[in-house]
């Protein structure tokens, strides 16, 4: 497994993040994206403090992944590999997500409003603690 990252700020480990309401003409292309521990996601509305997207986390906005593999990532909570949260439209094409872990939805994990779109996505080997290895789909 890859060595985890070192963040400077102790609550967000993500490899990738997309905050700030990115669209879909925000394209990440041709990464290995590996090591992401996950970003503290708090949310009072719902009574939400937990870990999540080690590889991506989409907070609230979308964009494109394409030809990446998101290998090796882990999460304590939601969304080892992806975790797309609150109104948000990621695309993914020709990826891989693959050897992620998490306590659910190992590989990838969209949850309240989020609408993901896997083109060509090879989804493989990831494991959970509770549901869903590869994909759990919550609230939403």
């Amino acid at each position: 497994m890859a060595s985890p990252l070192t963040p400077t700020d102790t609550n967000r480990g993500s490899a990738v993040v997309f905050e700030g309401n990115e669209t879909d003409a925000s394209v990440l292309d041709g990464f290995t994206i590996t090591g992401g521990t996950g970003s503290r996601l708090v949310d009072s509305s719902v009574s939400v403090d937990f870990w999540v997207g080690g590889g991506i986390f989409f907070d609230a906005s979308s964009g494109t992944v394409r030809n990446c593999a998101i290998v090796q990532n882990r999460v304590e909570n939601s969304g080892g590999g992806v975790f797309c949260g609150y109104p948000c439209s990621p695309i993914f094409i020709d990826c891989i997500i693959a050897e992620n872990s998490a306590g659910s939805g190992g590989g990838v994990f969209p949850w309240y409003g989020a609408s993901l779109t896997l083109t060509n996505c090879i989804i493989r080997g990831n494991s959970a603690g509770s549901s869903g290895g590869a994909v759990v789909c919550a609230y939403s």
